[in-house]
């Protein structure tokens, strides 16, 4: 079990590595889809990624590694997003979006 738990850690490691490596690569392709995904992304990673699990990790990277497989559409991303979120002003949900059947959506 000890072992296992290991190549987990070092996995893991190695992903952070990668992730910081490569990530000046792909900072400005990020922002111009919306800046909060070099956020999130920035945050995933700091602090030895302590907070984040291996697989939110490794989703990271892959996603990377498809930006770079790909032709991304930031406009076409940013009405996806829109149509998921919905419309916001002053911080509040005004209208559209995914509805949800959950108490907290």
């Amino acid at each position: 079990m000890t072992n296992d738990f290991e190549e987990l850690r070092q996995a893991k490691a190695q992903c952070l590595d990668d992730l910081r490596t490569h990530l000046p690569d792909y900072a400005n392709r990020l922002n111009s889809i919306d800046p909060r995904l070099m956020a999130y992304v920035e945050d995933a990673i700091s602090n030895d990624g302590s907070h984040a699990n291996l697989y939110e990790l490794l989703g990271i990277r892959k996603e990377m590694r498809l930006m770079d497989s790909y032709d991304l559409d930031p406009a076409r991303v940013k009405r996806s997003l829109r149509a998921i979120e919905g419309q916001w002003a002053n911080g509040r949900h005004v209208k559209g979006g995914l509805k949800f059947s959950t108490p907290r959506g």
